[in-house]
């Protein structure tokens, strides 16, 4: 059942199914595969602030006693205020959390997020200079070598 619905890309019923389930092995491997998904979509660049907060989220509904997955929990949460902030116009306040997160994948994400909007903006001609100045500067106070 649960098979078929991560074939049929259903998800949330997924999760509901593997939840409810009296076998901690089959709530490990669906939050295993989640993991990869995470993993993989973040390492590629393919995910966007929602999509980590909501994998983050199913894995730790499945397996939130593995000391991994509260990891995983733990920086996506930490995205997740990051986006809210941002969203609120607070990109001082979202930058300096990213800055003085504990986890590197939050400064790499937040920094990518801002490099990518910056390129995009240089390409469609559609960011003033002064922001598109000042996004360079949030991803190079969020890159490794700056930190």
């Amino acid at each position: 059942m649960i098979n078929n619905l991560l074939n049929e890309k259903r998800f949330e019923e997924a999760i509901e199914q593997a939840k409810q389930s009296k076998y901690d092995k089959i709530k490990m491997i669906v939050a295993e595969l989640f993991i990869h998904i995470l993993m993989e979509g973040f390492k590629n660049n393919e995910l966007n602030f929602n999509d980590i907060y909501t994998l983050g989220k199913w894995v730790y509904e499945l397996y939130p006693d593995d000391s991994t997955v509260q990891e995983i929990y733990s920086f996506t949460q930490e995205l997740s205020q990051i986006q809210n902030l941002m969203l609120n116009d607070k990109f001082d306040e979202a930058v300096a959390m990213a800055k003085y997160s504990d986890h590197n994948l939050v400064r790499q994400y937040v920094s990518n997020f801002f490099m990518k909007t910056l390129l995009s903006g240089i390409e469609n001609n559609k960011i003033p200079p002064e922001m598109l100045k000042q996004l360079a500067l949030w991803a190079y106070s969020l890159s490794p070598d700056t930190t």
